[in-house]
């Protein structure tokens, strides 16, 4: 039978997880619409993004003293004590991905621009795999699925692959084309910026498996 200590705790822990599971589905929705607006030149969404950050700093806030209350009030030890962790450092990534959905969303380039860029970039897909790849770490927290969050960090250098794929074909563009260099270093900025949400999405796939197995796996190419 539970203690009475046990079940205060439990509720706790069952507020902290659902307020995670809020932060990662604004998160999540601010890198779709922010890849949206930069993939479309669309403006007003790319508004919209900006106006979402301040909801997603409040809650890291939040999310932040309920992880503290838990600490001062229970002492929590074992898979309680990892679960409170791995909020803490979840809904700090999450909040840095949040960050880098509106410096996506700053960094719009006019199609008539984009249009004259080489064929071999295709920061479309790197937008897609990235958004992928945020998606599929949440649903490895929400679900504790291990292999699904070992995926993601094997995932992680695809992205990589891309973004130096970007780079290098960028950067004799801008010396063939100078009139094109500030555009240009948008995009180079805006690569370097998925590849960032990359390793923070492979982060969290990281606490994942400390949370299911008590397994530290960062840096390890095999999580598994």
């Amino acid at each position: 039978m539970q203690t009475r200590n046990q079940r205060n705790l439990d509720e706790h822990l069952e507020e902290l997880y659902q307020s995670l599971l809020k932060m990662g589905s604004l998160v999540e929705e601010s890198i779709k619409k922010s890849t949206y607006a930069f993939l479309s030149y669309d403006k007003e969404m790319a508004s919209e993004v900006k106006n979402s950050d301040k909801e997603i700093n409040d809650l890291e806030i939040t999310i932040d003293k309920k992880c503290e209350a838990i600490f001062a009030l229970f002492q929590p030890v074992a898979s309680d004590l990892r679960l409170v962790m791995v909020a803490l450092k979840i809904n700090n990534d999450l909040e840095r991905i949040g960050d880098m959905a509106t410096s996506i969303a700053s960094k719009l380039i006019s199609p008539e621009i984009t249009e004259k860029f080489p064929e071999e970039i295709d920061i479309e897909k790197m937008c897609m795999l990235t958004q992928q790849m945020l998606k599929d770490a949440l649903n490895s927290f929400v679900n504790k699925d291990e292999k699904l969050a070992s995926a993601v960090i094997l995932s992680d250098e695809q992205i990589n692959n891309l973004k130096r794929k970007t780079f290098k074909r960028l950067i004799p563009f801008i010396e063939a084309n100078p009139e094109k260099a500030k555009q240009s270093v948008k995009l180079i900025l805006v690569a370097r910026t998925l590849e960032r949400i990359a390793d923070l999405s492979t982060n969290i796939a990281e606490e994942v498996i400390f949370l299911t197995q008590a397994k530290i796996v960062k840096h390890h190419h095999n999580p598994l």
